[in-house]
C-alpha cells in the first residue's frame, strides 16, 4: 500500500521532467522518503506516464479501504476469540452437569449457527421464558460475604445486577477469570488482609491460578459497567486500584 503511494507521489513530483512519450517499462528517480536514494519504479508501457500514476493511485487507495475494513474485522475477530477463551475457561472449572448446562445454554444464545433463523426463534422462545435464578457461590472471610462468578453469565449478574453501590469487586487484570464480589451494603471499612483474601480467591479462579505474581484489580461495583453489545462476562471498569498476589 505505501509502496503504491510512494510510486504516485514520486511520479507526479518528478512528472516535469520525464519524457512523457518515451515508452518506459521502468524508471528511476530519487526517493525523498529514503534520503534521496535511487528507487526504480516499474511503468506500464502500454499507457501513458499519467495513467501510471493514476494506477498506482488507485491501488494505494483500494488498499488502504481493504485495511481499514480489515483491521476493523480484526478487532471483531480478536473480542469473539476472548469470547471463545472464556468459554474454555468456564468449562474447564465446570464442577457439576449444571455447570456444563449453564456454559451450554450461554454458548447456544452467543454463538452464531449455521442457521441464523433459528438464533431468532431460539432468542424469541426464550425471551418468554421466566429467567432462571441464578445460585451464586459464596463463603464468608472475616464476616464479609463474598461471591464468586462461575462462568459469564453468573459473572455479568453478580457485577451489574446482584451488586450493590457499595460492594467491591475483584477480577483478575487481563487473564481470564471469575468475578469476585464483597458485600459491604453497611459501607464498613474493609481490612487490608480482607482486600488481599478477596484478590487470592479471584486469582485462585482464574487462568492465572498457577502463576506467581498475578495482578488483580478491584473497585467499587458502581464502577463495573457493560459496553452495549459487548458479550457475557465481559465489562469495563475504572477507579479501580491492584493488589499483586503470589
Amino acid at each position: 500500500m505505501d509502496t503504491y503511494k510512494i510510486y504516485g507521489e514520486l511520479l507526479t513530483a518528478n512528472l516535469y521532467k520525464i519524457n512523457a512519450h518515451e515508452n518506459l517499462s521502468q524508471i528511476t528517480l530519487e526517493n525523498y522518503y529514503d534520503n534521496n536514494s535511487p528507487i526504480t519504479i516499474p511503468l506500464d508501457n502500454k499507457i501513458n506516464l499519467q495513467k501510471n500514476i493514476e494506477k498506482y493511485f488507485k491501488k494505494y487507495n483500494k488498499l488502504k479501504n481493504a485495511f481499514t475494513i480489515v483491521t476493523e474485522q480484526k478487532k471483531e475477530t480478536e473480542k469473539e476469540l476472548d469470547y471463545i477463551e472464556s468459554i474454555v475457561f468456564s468449562l474447564e472449572n465446570a464442577k457439576s452437569i449444571e455447570d456444563i448446562v449453564d456454559v451450554y445454554s450461554e454458548i447456544s444464545e452467543n454463538i452464531v449457527t449455521k442457521k441464523e433463523i433459528l438464533n431468532k426463534q431460539k432468542n424469541n422462545t426464550s425471551s418468554k421464558k421466566k429467567a432462571k435464578e441464578i445460585a451464586l457461590q459464596s463463603i464468608l472471610i472475616n464476616d464479609f460475604t463474598v461471591y464468586i462468578g462461575k462462568n459469564n453469565v453468573q459473572n455479568d449478574y453478580l457485577s451489574l445486577k446482584f451488586a450493590g453501590k457499595n460492594d467491591v469487586w475483584f477480577h483478575t487484570q487481563k487473564i481470564h477469570g471469575s468475578h469476585v464480589l464483597l458485600r459491604n451494603p453497611e459501607n464498613r471499612e474493609i481490612p487490608e488482609d480482607v482486600l488481599r483474601a478477596c484478590a487470592t480467591l479471584a486469582k485462585e479462579n482464574s487462568k492465572g491460578k498457577h502463576s506467581s505474581n498475578v495482578p488483580v484489580d478491584y473497585c467499587l461495583a458502581k464502577y463495573v459497567k457493560k459496553s452495549p453489545g459487548a458479550k457475557p462476562g465481559l465489562v469495563i471498569y475504572t477507579h479501580y486500584k491492584t493488589i499483586f498476589v503470589k
